[in-house]
C-alpha cells in the first residue's frame, strides 16, 4: 500500500518520522512530498538530507512537468490584482502566499493523480499546505491522517473554532489525550494515542538506560552532566510575557551561585539567535529544531505557556512557569498541579524542586495516560485494524 507523508517544515519531520519508521519497517511504500514556501523557511533540500531522506517528490516539479508554470503565474497574478489586498499577511507576504498557494494546488493535484496514494499523512490540518493537500486528497477518495502537537488545556474565546477547523478534511486525527475529544464538534475523528515523537525517549527511561544516554547527549552538547541541569525553554521571545533579558540573567545568576548547570533552549522559530548568544556569552544557548534531547537531559524545565512543558511532563521532568513581572501565564499548568508558578525575583523554588520533586501522577493519569512509549504502535495498529493499511 502506498502512503504519502507531507513534510512542510523541519518540525513536521521531527514529529512524523517515528511513525514513518514504524510503517516502513513493516514493508509499506512510503513517499515523501514537499513544497517550497515564500520566504524560504526550512528549505526541504537541506533538512531532509539531515534525516537520511534522499528521495522525495516536490510539488513544484509537478507544475513544471505538466507545463503549468505560465498558467500558475497567470492565476496568481489575477488573484493578487483582485480587490484591495493588503501587502502583508503575517507570516507571509500576501502576494507570495497567493502565488505559493496556486503553485501548491497545481503541484499537489498532479502529484496525487500521478502517484495515487491510498493514504495521505500530514502533521496537522491547521497548516497552510496540509489543508490544501487534504482537500485535494478527499476529492480523490484518499484517506487522510493527521497528528496533534500537544494537548488542549482549555478552550479560550479567541480559539473558538480553531480545533474543529483542524478536521475539515481529516479522516482521523491522532491526539495525545482522550480529554481532547470534548473540544471537537465531531469527536468520532479523534483517536487518542499519546505523543509518538517521544516514544523512544520514554522507552530509554523505562529501560533504565537513562544515565548513559544522558551522559552521551551532554557530552555532545558540551553540557556538564555531573550537575543538576536547569533548562530555560521560553516561547518565542516576542510572545514571552515579561523582560526576557532580566529573566535569563536572573536564572543564570541563580544557577551559577547554586552549582546548577543552566541551559537556554530557544524556540525553533526564534530570530536573532546570534545576537542573543552575544548578549549572554557565558551561557549555553541552543536553537536546535528538536527540543527533545534537551528536555531528556534536564532535571527541571523553566518555561511559560509552551508545548515543551507538556513534553517535559511526559518525560517525568519537573516544570516551573516563570512570571517574574507578574503579567500572568496563559493556560497555566500550575493551576492543575502539574507545575510550580514562580512570580517575582525569588527563584529558590527551583532548588527546592530539585531537592524534593513533586508528583505529577494525578495530572498524567487524567490528561496524559498514553505517554508510555507505545504511541506509534497504537497508530500503526489502528491503521491496520481499519484496513487502510493491509
Amino acid at each position: 500500500m502506498k502512503v504519502t507523508v507531507f513534510l512542510g517544515r523541519i518540525h513536521h519531520a521531527i514529529k512524523l518520522l517515528p511513525l514513518v519508521v514504524k510503517l516502513s519497517s513493516a514493508g509499506y511504500n512510503i513517499q515523501f512530498l514537499v513544497t517550497s514556501n515564500s520566504i524560504n523557511i526550512d528549505p526541504s533540500t537541506e533538512y531532509l538530507h539531515k534525516y537520511g531522506i534522499s528521495s522525495f517528490h516536490h510539488a513544484h516539479d509537478y507544475v513544471m512537468e505538466h507545463d503549468l508554470v505560465g498558467q500558475a503565474e497567470a492565476e496568481a497574478t489575477d488573484l493578487i490584482m483582485m480587490g484591495d489586498l493588503v501587502p502583508y499577511n503575517a507570516p507571509f507576504w500576501l502576494a507570495s502566499s497567493l502565488r505559493e498557494a496556486v503553485y501548491s494546488l497545481h503541484g499537489f493535484s498532479h502529484y496525487l493523480d500521478d502517484n495515487k496514494p491510498e493514504i495521505v499523512i500530514g502533521l496537522h490540518e491547521n497548516n497552510f499546505w496540509v489543508k490544501m493537500l487534504f482537500y485535494l486528497a478527499k476529492q480523490r477518495g484518499m484517506k487522510t491522517v493527521s497528528l496533534m502537537e500537544g494537548i488542549i488545556l482549555e478552550r479560550e474565546e479567541e480559539d473558538l473554532g480553531k480545533y474543529s477547523m483542524g478536521t475539515d478534511y481529516t479522516d482521523v486525527l491522532f491526539s495525545w489525550s482522550d480529554y481532547d475529544r470534548e473540544f471537537y464538534a465531531d469527536s468520532s475523528t479523534i483517536v487518542p494515542v499519546g505523543p509518538p515523537h517521544l516514544d523512544e525517549w520514554i522507552s530509554v527511561i523505562k529501560r533504565d538506560e537513562y544515565g548513559i544516554a544522558r551522559q552521551n547527549i551532554c557530552m555532545q552538547y558540551g553540557i556538564n552532566s555531573a550537575k543538576k541541569i536547569v533548562l530555560f525553554a521560553p516561547p518565542r521571545l516576542d510572545l514571552y510575557k515579561g523582560d526576557t533579558g532580566r529573566a535569563i540573567q536572573a536564572l543564570s545568576n541563580y544557577c551559577t551561585s547554586n552549582g546548577f548547570e543552566i541551559v537556554l533552549k530557544l524556540h525553533p522559530f526564534q530570530g536573532g539567535v546570534d545576537q542573543i548568544k552575544n548578549s549572554f556569552p557565558d551561557l549555553k544557548v541552543f536553537s536546535d529544531d528538536d527540543a527533545s534531547p534537551f528536555l531528556f537531559i534536564s532535571d527541571i524545565v523553566v518555561t511559560q505557556t509552551s508545548t515543551v512543558s507538556i513534553e517535559a511532563l511526559c518525560l517525568g521532568k519537573q516544570v516551573v512557569e516563570l512570571d517574574m513581572d507578574y503579567i500572568g501565564i496563559d493556560q497555566p499548568l500550575s493551576r492543575l498541579g502539574a507545575a510550580r508558578l514562580i512570580q517575582g525575583d525569588d527563584l529558590s523554588p527551583i532548588g527546592e524542586l530539585l531537592s524534593n520533586p513533586v508528583g505529577t501522577e494525578e495530572f498524567m493519569k487524567e490528561r496524559l495516560p498514553l505517554a508510555d512509549g507505545r504511541s506509534t504502535d497504537r497508530i500503526a495498529s489502528y491503521l491496520q485494524a481499519t484496513k487502510w493499511i493491509v
